[in-house]
């Protein structure tokens, strides 16, 4: 969405009081002026549609997985922070990072996922599992976004098909990230094994595609 500049008369107090609203609400003058006019139109802007989809991605793993993710948010209301813990030695935690783009295009967003633990070989046994994860999702999906794994950390685009509802997009998110956790955490629970481990996690993540739960 486009901005350009425009010249309003407003009166002292006016521009007071919305100085003080905009305070309050952590934006700049301009940007609350634009909140209040979008919504008094009726209209979406990208950030009310990204801040719609972090309600409903949090909405819906409370419903769906509450006891398996702790969520966390960050101020600008475009992401959302799904933490897990990994049942290893001294409970190590996963980050599911969700941030949303705020162009209304193919790609809506990144998901990053980092592992936080100084232990050699989980961080080896992570690398495994994402490098599996990208082969299974190269072998199944028809067009498969842009990715990287590093070590320690996978970084995913996530993209939707036109048109996509706020509530589509986040349930698709949402569902994302429970399916990969729970492929990550079967996939260490049989780490000795990693041929194994493969095969289970490919026949999960296809039973969840043939399902509609990997859309984005």
């Amino acid at each position: 969405m486009n901005k350009s500049m425009y010249s309003l008369i407003l009166s002292d107090e006016v521009v007071e009081a919305v100085d003080r609203m905009a305070k309050l609400s952590g934006l700049t003058r301009s940007g609350l002026v634009n909140k209040v006019l979008a919504e008094y139109v009726s209209y979406v802007t990208p950030e009310q549609r990204m801040r719609n989809t972090i309600e409903q991605i949090e909405k819906d793993i409370k419903s769906r997985a509450r006891e398996e993710f702790k969520l966390m948010f960050a101020p600008n209301d475009s992401a959302i922070t799904a933490m897990s813990v990994l049942k290893y030695k001294y409970n190590p935690s996963i980050k599911y990072n969700v941030l949303l783009s705020r162009d209304d295009c193919e790609s809506c967003g990144e998901l990053r996922v980092t592992l936080r633990t100084q232990n050699a070989s989980l961080i080896e046994d992570f690398g495994n599992f994402c490098r599996a994860w990208c082969s299974i999702e190269e072998a199944v999906l028809p067009d498969v976004p842009a990715y990287e794994v590093i070590d320690g950390a996978y970084r995913r685009q996530l993209k939707v098909s036109k048109p996509c509802s706020t509530e589509k997009l986040a349930k698709g998110i949402s569902a994302y990230i429970q399916v990969m956790n729970s492929c990550l955490r079967l996939f260490i629970s049989e780490r000795e094994n990693v041929s194994e481990a493969y095969d289970s996690i490919a026949k999960q993540y296809v039973i969840s595609y043939k399902k509609g739960l990997i859309n984005v």
